[in-house]
Parts: structure tokens; C-alpha cells; sequence
């Protein structure tokens, strides 16, 4: 019997900093993967052998924004990180991570078995034959604009363009209304987020060494 294990992680809180742009900017990484290994063998008899692999992983990758907005567009499928994008004149307010939320999970589950035999019957035979099964679920959740991009370049950026912005990392404090004479567009995502991704595999296979005589070997 053989068991092994592994585990990573990656976390960034502030994934892509830049200090020529606003903080809301920003947008947080999170990725982290699980995964469990074994093998049993079996010794049947002094001519046949069965071996059983099994096998789980698991990978998670998260990207969101660090900003909280318990009331954006897609709070209903249970975002609330992420704010809208204000592309102002040489300036921009928001996430920069367009396709923020992004969320990502894999589990895959498998299962193999081997089973060998020597025997003779018209001459030696090397039989394997064998079954494996590999159980995928994926869900994807990848959503370019669903926090809304707004295109405030129809004039200069205002003068008081701070007390628009009072709290920067707290959405309910901007005042987007005072944009409306620059907006030239408003465009949001809309749609369901999630979508689940299953997969089974199948395989089976069987192999026979034959060994006639010393010169000849078929290989069926």
C-alpha cells in the first residue's frame, strides 16, 4: 500500500499594484490545488497479480477585486467584491482586472485497475488487462463588464473629482451621478455566471504476450 499527498498554494492580496493609478484598481489572487494518491497491490497466487490506483485533485483559482460592493450588478449569484470601471479623460477610477469576478474550481476523481497473470496454454501468455475511470467537475465563473463599465470621457476629469471619491475602497460613497454630463456610454454584463463543466472517461484494455515458441512472440 502506497498513500501520498500534496498541497500548494498562491496568494496575492494585492495582485497588480500601480502607483500612477487609483487604488480600486487593484485586485486580489487567490489559487490553491489539493491532491491525494494510492496504490494497493495485491498478490493473487506466484502468477497473478492485481493493482488498484486511486486518485483525487483539486485546483481553485479566485481573482476579485479588493474592493467590497455589496450592491453590484451580480450580488444575487454571491459577488460582492469588484466596482465599476470609470474610464474618465487620461484617468481611470475601478477595477483594472476586466474579466473580475473570475473564479475557477476542478475536481477530478480516477480510479484504475490492473490486473496481470502468467499461464501457459499453447504456450506462455503475459495477460494484463485493466480499467480506469477518470471523474471530472469543473465550474467556471468568468465575467467580462459584470460590474459595469462606464466611459466618462465626454470632458475634462472635475475639479473636485476627490470629493466624488470620498472613500476609495467603499462604493457607496462615490457619487456616480455627478459624472452623467461626461458619460458617453454605460455597458454591464448580464446573464447567468456559473457554468458547471462534468466529464466522465472511460477506458478498458487488455493485452496478451504469447509466447508460441522461443523464436516467436504474438502481441495481441
Amino acid at each position: 500500500l502506497m498513500v501520498r499527498a500534496d498541497m500548494g498554494r498562491e496568494t496575492r492580496p494585492i495582485a497588480n499594484p500601480n502607483t500612477s493609478s487609483h487604488p480600486s484598481n487593484a485586485s486580489g489572487v487567490d489559487r490553491h490545488n489539493e491532491g491525494i494518491y494510492s496504490t494497493f497491490q495485491k498478490v493473487l497466487s506466484n502468477s497473478s497479480l492485481n493493482e488498484v490506483k486511486f486518485g483525487f485533485n483539486s485546483y481553485t483559482s479566485q481573482n476579485d477585486s479588493i474592493v467590497s460592493w455589496p450592491g453590484l450588478p451580480h450580488a444575487g449569484d454571491g459577488h460582492t467584491l469588484g466596482t465599476p470601471r470609470i474610464t474618465l479623460t487620461g484617468f481611470a477610477i475601478g477595477q483594472a482586472c476586466n474579466n473580475c469576478p473570475q473564479h475557477f474550481d476542478q475536481n477530478v476523481w480516477s480510479i484504475r485497475d490492473d490486473y496481470s497473470a502468467l499461464f501457459t496454454k499453447g504456450g506462455r501468455h503475459d495477460m494484463r488487462v485493466g480499467g480506469e475511470l477518470l471523474a471530472m467537475d469543473a465550474l467556471s465563473q468568468n465575467c467580462r463588464g459584470c460590474n459595469s463599465l462606464i466611459d466618462a470621457q465626454g470632458g475634462p476629469v472635475p475639479a473636485n473629482i476627490e470629493d466624488l471619491f470620498p472613500v476609495w475602497n467603499d462604493v457607496s460613497t462615490w457619487n456616480l451621478a455627478a459624472l452623467s454630463p461626461l458619460t458617453r456610454s454605460y455597458r454591464v454584463a448580464v446573464g447567468t455566471l456559473p457554468t458547471k463543466n462534468p466529464r466522465r472517461t472511460y477506458a478498458l484494455w487488455a493485452q496478451d504476450d504469447w509466447a508460441i515458441s522461443d523464436r516467436l512472440t504474438l502481441n495481441l
